[in-house]
C-alpha cells in the first residue's frame, strides 16, 4: 500500500541516541462510493482494493443522492425531507441525521464542504442553503434565488451555482435555457456572476490554477453545454468553452492541467487548462455505460461510476484509469453507485496500521 509522506521528524543526537516518541499514523488515501439500493457507503484505499469496508447509512427507505467528505467525515443528502446523514469513515458509524433542512418534500440536490468546514447543504426547489457545523448539528438558512444544484469551492470561498430551473421538470427532461449564475455563499449572501449560456449549470470544480471550472449542461441535444472559467479573486468569469457535446453533467480537476468532463453520449472528455483549449471533446470521449459520477485522487487517477442496470444480476462497478489515460482493473461499486469522493484518513484509525 502506497502512503502519502509526512513532515519528517528530526532526531538530535547528544552523547546518546534520545528516546523517540510516535508522530501519529500516516494517512492512507480512500475512495467513497455512495450505493443508493444498499444505502450505504463503500470505503477502499486506493492502493489496496481488497481492504474495503461496508458502512449502513440508512435503515429507512429514503433514496440517498448526494456524498462530500471531508477527512473521516461523511455527508449524505437524501432524495425526501431535507435530510442529511453525517457519518465517521473511520469509527463506520452514523454520528447524527439532520431533517427538515427545507420545506417538505424538497430534496437536497448539491452538497459540499468548505474550506471552513461547514457543512453546505442545497435544495434547489425551495432555493435554499443550509450552512451547518457538523460538530453540532446547528446551522442557518439563506435565502439562494435561482435553485442552487451544485457548489464550487476554492480559494477559500464557497459558491451556489444557480441553474435557474425551478418549476421545471427534472433533468434530463428539456425546459427553457434560463441564464445561469454563481452567488458567494461563504460570507453572508454574495452578488452573483452571470455564466454565458446554454444555462442550467450544477457541477462546478477547483482547478489546480486557483480558477473554478463551472459545468453547464444545457437542455439536451441539440444544444450543448458549457464550461465555464470563472476567476474568484475578481468574481468573474473569464472564459466559456463548447465542444462537448449535448448533457455533460461531471466535471473534475484532475490536479494538474487537466479538468475532466464526463456525460452519458460522450463519456470522459478532457480540456487543458494551461492550453485552454478542448483537448479530447465530443466524439473522442472514453464511452461508459450508464455513468453516475467521477472523482480523482491525490496521484491524478480518475473514477468514474458505471451503474449497469442497479440490479444484483447487473450491479455497478468503478471503472480506473490512471493519469495517463490508461484503464487500470476495475473496484468495488455496489449495486447502484451515485456519488463519489476520495479522502485522507489514518492507517491506524482504518486498522491498516501494522
Amino acid at each position: 500500500m502506497q502512503l502519502r509522506s509526512l513532515a519528517t521528524s528530526l532526531v538530535l543526537l547528544v552523547g546518546a541516541c534520545a528516546p523517540t516518541t510516535s508522530t501519529g499514523s500516516l494517512p492512507v488515501e480512500v475512495l467513497v462510493v455512495l450505493d443508493q439500493v444498499e444505502r450505504s457507503l463503500i470505503v477502499t484505499p486506493v492502493d489496496s482494493s481488497a481492504s474495503l469496508r461496508i458502512i449502513s447509512i440508512s435503515p429507512v427507505p429514503v433514496l440517498a443522492t448526494s456524498l462530500a467528505v471531508r477527512g473521516s467525515l461523511a455527508a449524505v443528502g437524501l432524495s425526501g425531507g431535507g435530510s442529511v446523514i453525517l457519518v465517521d469513515l473511520a469509527k463506520q458509524e452514523i454520528i447524527r441525521t439532520i431533517s427538515g433542512l427545507f420545506p417538505s418534500p424538497n430534496p437536497v440536490s448539491a452538497i459540499a464542504f468548505g474550506e471552513d468546514g461547514r457543512l453546505y447543504v442545497a435544495s434547489r426547489d425551495s432555493e435554499m442553503v443550509f450552512r451547518i457545523d457538523p460538530a453540532t448539528g446547528a446551522g442557518d438558512l439563506v435565502t439562494a434565488p435561482g435553485g442552487p444544484q451544485g457548489f464550487g469551492v476554492v480559494r477559500g470561498r464557497v459558491y451556489g451555482v444557480a441553474g435557474n430551473r425551478i418549476g421545471c421538470p427534472p433533468f434530463p427532461a428539456a425546459c427553457s435555457s434560463q441564464p445561469s449564475w454563481l452567488s458567494t455563499l461563504s460570507n453572508g449572501f454574495g452578488d452573483s456572476i452571470p455564466l454565458l449560456g446554454p444555462g442550467n449549470a450544477g457541477p462546478a470544480a477547483a482547478g489546480a490554477d486557483g480558477l473554478l471550472y463551472v459545468l453547464s449542461s444545457g437542455d439536451g441535444a441539440p444544444v450543448e453545454g458549457r464550461l465555464s472559467v470563472v476567476d474568484p479573486v475578481r468574481n468573474v468569469e473569464i472564459a466559456s468553452f463548447g465542444g462537448f457535446g449535448p448533457a455533460p453533467r461531471w466535471v473534475a480537476s484532475d490536479g494538474g492541467d487537466r479538468v475532466l468532463v464526463l456525460s452519458a453520449l460522450n463519456g470522459l472528455m478532457v480540456f487543458n487548462s494551461r492550453e485552454r483549449r478542448v483537448e479530447r471533446g465530443a466524439g473522442l470521449g472514453i464511452p461508459f455505460q450508464s455513468p453516475g459520477g467521477m472523482t480523482v485522487d491525490a496521484l491524478g487517477r480518475i473514477y468514474v461510476l458505471e451503474q449497469g442496470n442497479c440490479t444484483v444480476t447487473n450491479p455497478g462497478r468503478v471503472r480506473v484509469f490512471g493519469a495517463d489515460l490508461i484503464e487500470r482493473p476495475p473496484l468495488t461499486g455496489g449495486i447502484c453507485p451515485v456519488a463519489a469522493a476520495t479522502t485522507d484518513i489514518p492507517a491506524d484509525q482504518l486498522g491498516l496500521d501494522n
